[in-house]
C-alpha cells in the first residue's frame, strides 16, 4: 500500500541482497505478524538506488520538500491526509489512460497466486498476513524460497519482464554502497 511504501525505512532493505524484510505498517504493532522477506524485481531495486534517501537513517524514499510521501494529521479539528503516492500514481494514470486505482495492483497479483496451483500457498506470507494455525505459527518456517519463486512469476505474468528485459535492468542496477 502507500503507507507501507512511505514508511519503509533504510534500515528494512537489504542493499546487496535486493530485499525488503518488514513487517506491514498496518498490522505491525500485532503479535504474530510475519516479517515477510520480498526480493525485489530488478527494476524496482535499480529505481529504488536511483531515488533513495542519502541519509544513514529513516525513510528510503522522501518526496521533492525531504518529506515523508505520506503523511496524516489532525490540524484542530480537521483530519489532513497527505498522499504523494496517489498523486504520482493519478498523474501516471491518466498520462498512460490506465483505469485501475493503485489498490488494483496489490488485488491483482493475489488474484494471480490464487489462480495458481503452484503459489496459492503463499498468499498470505505475500500480503503479509499473520499465521492461521498452530503449525504455521508455531513448527514450520515461512518458505521464502517459494515466495521468491512467486515473485518472480509475477514479474513475468505482469509482463514487467516484456517490458524491461532483466539483462538491461541488472546491467543498469547499481553496485551497493
Amino acid at each position: 500500500t502507500q503507507k507501507d511504501i512511505a514508511d519503509l525505512d533504510l534500515d528494512e532493505v537489504d542493499w546487496r541482497e535486493g530485499r525488503i524484510r518488514r513487517e506491514r505498517s498496518k498490522t505491525h504493532k500485532h503479535d504474530n505478524v510475519p516479517v515477510v522477506s520480498y526480493r525485489l524485481w530488478p527494476e524496482t531495486f535499480r529505481l529504488l538506488h536511483q531515488h533513495r534517501n542519502p541519509a544513514s537513517s529513516g525513510p528510503v524514499l522522501l518526496n521533492q520538500d525531504g518529506q515523508r510521501l505520506w503523511q496524516e494529521r489532525i490540524d484542530g479539528d480537521k483530519y489532513a491526509k497527505n498522499d504523494n503516492i496517489r498523486s504520482a500514481y493519478d498523474r501516471l494514470r491518466r498520462k498512460l489512460q490506465i483505469a485501475k486505482p493503485f489498490k488494483s495492483l496489490k488485488k491483482t497479483s493475489v488474484s494471480l497466486l490464487a489462480d495458481s496451483r503452484e503459489y496459492r500457498t503463499v498468499r498470505g506470507l505475500f500480503l503479509g498476513h499473520a499465521p492461521r494455525d498452530i503449525a504455521d505459527r508455531h513448527y514450520a518456517k515461512a518458505p521464502e524460497a517459494l515466495l521468491d519463486e512467486a515473485i518472480a512469476w509475477l514479474r513475468e505474468q505482469l509482463n514487467i519482464a516484456v517490458n524491461c528485459p532483466e539483462e538491461d535492468a541488472a546491467a543498469k542496477t547499481p553496485r551497493p554502497r
